[in-house]
């Protein structure tokens, strides 16, 4: 299991839907546009799920955990 991903989706988000991006303490990353209804977020293993329109929290917030190729 990766630590990254979606952790919790609202499933009556629909397609197309705006939705908060959040980290796991409840704080607000930035918005997106959902591509995928939220029973679809909830089931899928892999795939683009939000297409983010604007991010709110400072950059270097938190450290990144990913890996610049």
């Amino acid at each position: 299991s990766s630590d990254l991903g979606v952790a919790a989706v609202d499933k009556s988000v629909y397609e197309g839907a705006m939705v908060a991006l959040m980290t796991a303490g409840k704080e607000l990353v930035g918005l997106g546009i959902a591509e995928k209804s939220g029973e679809e977020i909830a089931e899928a293993k892999n795939g683009i799920v939000v297409k983010t329109t604007a991010i709110v929290m400072p950059r270097d917030t938190y450290p990144r955990t990913w890996n610049k190729k």
